[in-house]
């Protein structure tokens, strides 16, 4: 066991209200206007689309997120697997993902980082001949833990 103490301050999640769905500070809440940088590719009922391309017009980040203020997918409303799987396919289709990490964080130690609001991020994988390829997200966390240690 380690002496290191988490100098992060601890998680405490936002509980949702489903009479006010909204949080005003959550930059991933739809209706605040604060999303920057980037452009909505779909949208529907319950799940928005963001895409970031870069200038050749191929993708460079994206992510899928309610529109609603939902903390974790246990909040979301029961028909949202549909939504989720059309707008995966899309931009998979869209921009022709093959390989590539679909993830989310849920909580600061996992690597969340926008707060309290489920959305999930697409990564294309890494390219042949780099020392991450061939490795998900839990390989690469294991293998960098363990030569840090």
């Amino acid at each position: 066991m380690s002496d290191h103490v988490n100098e992060q301050p601890a998680y405490e999640r936002p509980l949702f209200s489903p009479a006010s769905p909204v949080d005003s500070a959550c930059p991933l809440c739809w209706d605040n206007g604060k999303l920057a940088g980037g452009t909505v590719l779909a949208e529907g009922d319950v799940f928005f689309v963001y895409i970031f391309v870069h200038e050749d017009g191929t993708l460079k980040d994206c992510f899928i997120a309610p529109k609603q203020h939902h903390p974790n997918m246990t909040t979301l409303p029961p028909t949202w697997g549909e939504e989720f799987g059309r707008f995966y396919a899309q931009l998979r289709d869209t921009f022709g993902l093959r390989e590539h990490n679909g993830y989310w964080n849920e909580g600061f130690a996992a690597g969340q980082r926008i707060m309290g609001h489920w959305h999930v991020k697409l990564d294309l994988a890494p390219a042949f001949g780099t020392p991450a390829y061939g490795k998900g997200l839990a390989l690469l966390r294991r293998e960098f833990n363990q030569h840090n240690a």
